[in-house]
Parts: C-alpha cells; sequence; structure tokens
C-alpha cells in the first residue's frame, strides 16, 4: 500500500526542527581564565613564602646551635689552655722542689762526710788536700809508713758514706830529713742506704 504524505514541505521541515533536541551551551564570563591564572600565581607565590620562611627559620636555628657550639669550644679550650698552664706551673715548681730537696740533700751529704772523715782518720794521717765534686772524692795526704795508708783506706770501705775506694799514688819522700809517705785517694761519696746503682746514675 502506498502512503502519500500530503503534509506540506514547509511543515515537514519544522516538525523534523522540532524532533531534533538541541544542546544548550553554558555561558562562561569573560575573563574568568585570566582571573584562574592570577589566583594560582598568588597561591603559588604564597607556598614559596611560607616553604622559604620555614627554611630560613631552620636555618636560623642552625646558625645558632652552631654559634652556641663554636662559644662553647672557645670556652673549653680556655679551660684546657688553663690546665695545661697550671701543669706546666707545677712541672716548674716540682723541678725547683727537686733541686731544693737535692741542695739540702748534698748539704747535709758534705757534713756528714766531713764528720766522717773526723772519725775515721787514723792517727799519724794529715790530710794536704781533700776535693769533691759530682761526689767524686779526691784525698791526698803524708803519714810515716804504708801500713797506715791500708788502715785509712780500709776505714774508707767499711764507711757507709765511700764507696769504690782506690789507691792513686803512693810514693815516699823526705821532709826535714824524715823519710814520709805521700798518698792519693779517690772514692765516691754517698748516702748511707743508697744503692750503688741509684749513685752511680747520678754522677
Amino acid at each position: 500500500m502506498v502512503r502519500i504524505n500530503l503534509i506540506p514541505k514547509e511543515e515537514r521541515v519544522k516538525r523534523v526542527k522540532k524532533r531534533v533536541p538541541t544542546r544548550r551551551k553554558v555561558a562562561i564570563p569573560a575573563g574568568i581564565d585570566v582571573y584562574a591564572g592570577i589566583g594560582f600565581v598568588i597561591i603559588t607565590f604564597i607556598i614559596a613564602i611560607v616553604g622559604h620562611a620555614r627554611l630560613t627559620r631552620k636555618i636560623t636555628d642552625l646558625n645558632n646551635k652552631i654559634a652556641a657550639a663554636k662559644e662553647e669550644l672557645k670556652k673549653l679550650k680556655k679551660e684546657v689552655q688553663l690546665v695545661n698552664n697550671l701543669t706546666k706551673e707545677r712541672e716548674k715548681l716540682m723541678v725547683l722542689v727537686d733541686m731544693v730537696k737535692e741542695l739540702n740533700k748534698e748539704r747535709a751529704l758534705r757534713f756528714y762526710f766531713l764528720q766522717e772523715m773526723l772519725r775515721i782518720l787514723p792517727e799519724y794521717v794529715w790530710l794536704t788536700s781533700l776535693t769533691e765534686k759530682d761526689r767524686e772524692v779526691s784525698l791526698s795526704g803524708i803519714t810515716f809508713s804504708n801500713l797506715i795508708v791500708a788502715d785509712f783506706m780500709e776505714r774508707m770501705m767499711k764507711s757507709p758514706y765511700f764507696q769504690d775506694v782506690e789507691l792513686i799514688e803512693l810514693k815516699k819522700t823526705e821532709i826535714e830529713g824524715h823519710e814520709v809517705t805521700n798518698f792519693t785517694i779517690t772514692a765516691k761519696l754517698v748516702f748511707p742506704g743508697i744503692r750503688k746503682e741509684e749513685h752511680d746514675g747520678k754522677t
């Protein structure tokens, strides 16, 4: 069966247009893109400022800690220097104390040495020379016989103030027509109780 559309052509076009739905367009205000860009820049700038402020604060805190550490180090250096100076002064004083002790000991030793010489000197022995240097004693004298010299040396060996007693010279001579014996004896002068090894180390 053949259908014939009797609607005029103009009317058909209108009806077709009415059937096709049209899309609605949303109107965007002019310039909103510019505002959005500016807002993004502002937000970014604010974030950058906040981040920079935090970083600056951390750097400042770190610098303060470094400065405090340096100041503490300076104080420690001063204290260490003070300790070193006091230690040096103490060492100097100890050296002086040791020197005074040694001097007093030497004086006491010489005093007892002279007392000991008077005690052990045999009769008929006359000393013509007596020297002492660095605890090395040299005795020269005259007597009437070699036996008296031997007795003198034996007394020195038994004395606690002498070590390494040696006869250096022994010879006969005359004084005013009398025959006498000249002698020279050396020995090491020590304190009683001081070991020979210690004495040798000091001389």
